[in-house]
C-alpha cells in the first residue's frame, strides 16, 4: 500500500470513529488495481490470491479497530468490464474469459471473508452495470450468469456475506425521473437473490455516476420507496448506501457534530 494512502485512510478511520459512526471501507473501487494489470489481471488465481491477500492484510491491520467492515469489489462486474484488453462490446464477445474473471472475483471475496475476521464483508451484485452489454446477442445472459456465479459462491458460505445490491446505472434502464421504475428494478432484483439466498442480509445501493444534486435526490426518494417495496415483500433491508462523487467523506468532517450523548436509567 502506498504510505500516504495508508495514512489518510488511518485517519478518516480513526476521525468517523470519533463521531460515532463505523465506516465500511472499499478494497477495490472502479479501476483495476495497478498491481492485477502487470500481473496477468484477473486472469491468474494464484497471483491474484497472493496479491490480494497481501493487500487486505495490510488494510485490515491498518483500520481493523476502527471500521465495522469492508466492501471487497465496490463495482465488480463495472470493474471487469473495462479490464485492459478485455473489455466487452459488440466487436469483442468474449464472455468465456469474462466469466472466469468472475470466477476469480468470486475466489477472492471468500478469502477476503477469511482474513477479515468478525468484520462484515459485502458482496455487491451489480448485474445493472451488464445491461448494456446484454443487448449484444452473444452476451444477452451475461448478466444473470455473472450473478450466479457470485450467488453460488455465498451460498457456499451463508451468513458470511450481506449482499449490496448496486442500481447506481438506473438510468441506463429507465429514465432518470423514473424512480418508480428503478424501484421495480430493485425490488424484482432483491426478491430474486432472497429465494436463492433466503437468510441473506440485503444492502441497497445508490451512488450516481455524476454530481448533479437533483440526481441524488432522486436516488434518495427511490430509495426509500424501495425499502418499502422490498419490506413489504417479505424481506429485510439491512442498510441503504446514498451518496454522491461531488464530495468526499473527510470533506463533511467541519460540518458534522457528534450526537449528545443520551443516558438511558432505565
Amino acid at each position: 500500500m502506498d504510505e500516504a494512502v495508508r495514512e489518510r485512510l488511518i485517519e478518516f478511520a480513526a476521525g468517523t470513529t470519533s463521531l460515532g459512526i463505523r465506516p465500511h471501507v472499499s478494497l477495490c473501487g472502479r479501476k483495476v488495481p495497478g498491481w492485477f494489470i502487470d500481473d496477468r489481471g484477473f486472469s491468474d488465481d494464484r497471483s491474484a490470491d497472493r496479491h490480494w491477500s497481501h493487500f487486505v492484510d495490510e488494510v485490515v491491520a491498518s483500520a481493523a479497530d476502527d471500521v465495522a467492515g469492508v466492501i471487497p469489489f465496490e463495482n465488480p462486474f463495472g470493474l471487469l468490464t473495462r479490464l485492459e484488453g478485455g473489455t466487452l462490446d459488440p466487436d469483442n464477445s468474449d464472455a468465456r474469459r469474462f466469466l472466469g474473471a468472475v470466477a476469480c472475483i468470486a475466489r477472492l471475496h471468500r478469502r477476503t471473508v477469511a482474513l477479515c475476521g468478525s468484520l462484515e464483508v459485502t458482496c455487491v451484485l451489480d448485474r445493472c452495470a451488464l445491461f448494456s452489454v446484454s443487448r449484444t446477442p452473444d452476451l444477452v445472459s451475461l448478466p444473470t450468469e455473472a450473478t450466479r456465479a457470485l450467488i453460488a459462491m455465498m451460498r457456499d458460505t451463508e451468513g458470511k456475506f450481506a449482499i449490496g445490491i448496486d442500481v447506481s446505472a438506473h438510468p441506463l434502464l429507465a429514465p432518470q425521473t423514473d424512480s418508480a421504475r428503478w424501484a421495480d428494478l430493485v425490488v424484482n432484483e432483491a426478491v430474486k437473490i432472497a429465494e436463492e439466498l433466503p437468510s441473506c442480509r440485503i444492502s441497497i445501493i445508490g451512488i450516481p455516476d455524476h454530481d448533479n444534486p437533483d440526481a441524488v435526490a432522486d436516488f434518495a426518494q427511490a430509495a426509500v420507496r424501495t425499502v418499502a417495496e422490498v419490506e413489504d415483500a417479505g424481506l429485510r433491508v439491512d442498510t441503504v448506501w446514498l451518496g454522491d462523487h461531488g464530495r468526499t467523506p473527510s470533506d463533511l468532517f467541519g460540518s458534522i457534530v457528534p450526537p449528545p450523548t443520551v443516558r438511558d436509567d432505565n
